[in-house]
This record gives structure tokens, C-alpha cells and sequence, in this order.
């Protein structure tokens, strides 16, 4: 059937998907002596939440492109969905007390990090569509 074939081909599909983003970012921005402005590593914490925004933007578009129906309300919910991620880091950055602390300015402020973001999602998209 349609669905058997589809739900196969999601599945062998997007692990390969994931392993992109995960690897190219991993890859610039952990691996590569990537350094802050200040000198300082990268670090895992940086490259973890980097991907992880990675995979929510490809998760977000992909369902938006596949919809194929474009309202109000779906648009709002897509966009809310990536807002929040934003959200909850800005708030686990200010107000945790471990190795996630100020990060969210550090993150966003570094120009690799919006390269690689650019990069893997459009890896994703080219073998996606």
C-alpha cells in the first residue's frame, strides 16, 4: 500500500537525514578548532543545542512543506514551535546554573553557527525534495 511504502521510506530516509545534520555540524563547529571571539572551545554544549536547533528547523519546514495547506493557524503553529526552542534556550541560558549558562548570546552571535544551521538544512532539502 501507499502508507507502508511511504512509512518505509521515512524510515530508512530520515536517519540518514539526521546523521547529515549531526555530522556536518559536529563536524565545523566542534572538531574543526572552531574558537569563540573570546578564545574559548566551542565546546559540546554550543554544538549540541546548534543540532538540535537543526533538526527542529527541518522537522518545522519539512511538515510545512508537506501540508499542502497553507492557514493561519498551521503557519502559527509551525512558527510558535520553532520560537519556542529560541524560547526555552534563552530561559535555560539565563537562569540555569550549569554549563548551559550564557550561552544563547554566545551561540547566536557566532557566524559559524548560523553557516553550518544554513548548510545542513539545506543538505537535508536537497536529498528531501
Amino acid at each position: 500500500s501507499v502508507f507502508r511504502r511511504s512509512f518505509i521510506w521515512a524510515g530508512l530516509h530520515m536517519p540518514f537525514g539526521m546523521q547529515v545534520l549531526y555530522i556536518t555540524q559536529y563536524i565545523c563547529i566542534d572538531v574543526a578548532g572552531s574558537e569563540q571571539a573570546d578564545g574559548k572551545d566551542m565546546g559540546l554544549w554550543l554544538a549540541g543545542t546548534t543540532v538540535y536547533g537543526s533538526c527542529v528547523l527541518v522537522v518545522n519546514l519539512t511538515l510545512m512543506m508537506k501540508m499542502h495547506t497553507h492557514h493561519f493557524f498551521g503557519t502559527f503553529l509551525l512558527l510558535g514551535s520553532v520560537a519556542s526552542f529560541f524560547m526555552f534556550f534563552w530561559i535555560l541560558s539565563t537562569f540555569a546554573k550549569d554549563d548551559i549558562k550564557n550561552l544563547f548570546e554566545p551561540t547566536l552571535s557566532l557566524t559559524i553557527v548560523w553557516l553550518t544551521l544554513l548548510l545542513s538544512v539545506g543538505q537535508v532539502f536537497i536529498f528531501e525534495y
